[in-house]
């Protein structure tokens, strides 16, 4: 049995943006946007975890992208990849994790981008936004297994 901690599912603004979107109170969401970016990756905090540096089980795309990925899938739909690019420095044999993502998705038909970087931010930056019609209110969401699965799947590049 395999289990993932979601730790944005609880939230209280999780809630309270699941609530408005499913009443109306958002307009009709016209698109999702998601950025991540790292000073260096790990992340400080994650040092000692060597894992979570390497291509097989770590990268940020499984260990902060998937919580994104996990709201926008609940809050706007099901996820289904269209383009899902990851890129590494280094040899193709370089055991470490992705240094940029790019992907194009859509939730529900609503169109999602993901950016992410390792190395070209001063600070971290893991930020979503939903767009909604008549309305200037955004959600912090993120997408399913199914694009995380399409996505680590393209790690041989």
């Amino acid at each position: 049995m395999a289990a993932v901690n979601f730790s944005l599912s609880d939230r209280q603004s999780t809630r309270y943006v699941e609530r408005a979107i499913a009443d109306g109170r958002v307009g009709e969401v016209l698109g999702v946007e998601i950025r991540l970016a790292f000073p260096s990756w790990p992340r400080a905090f994650q040092a000692e975890a060597a894992w979570v540096a390497g291509r097989a089980q770590g990268g940020f795309v499984r260990e902060v992208f998937s919580h994104f990925a996990y709201l926008t899938d609940r809050l706007v739909g099901p996820l289904e990849p269209e383009v899902a690019t990851l890129e590494h420095r280094g040899a193709a044999s370089d055991p470490a994790s992705e240094t940029a993502a790019y992907g194009v998705m859509r939730a529900g038909g609503v169109p999602v981008q993901l950016t992410g970087t390792v190395g070209a931010a001063e600070v971290e930056t893991t930020s979503g936004y939903c767009g909604a019609a008549g309305s200037r209110s955004g959600c912090r969401p993120g997408a399913t297994s199914s694009l995380l699965r399409a996505m680590i799947g393209s790690r041989s590049s």
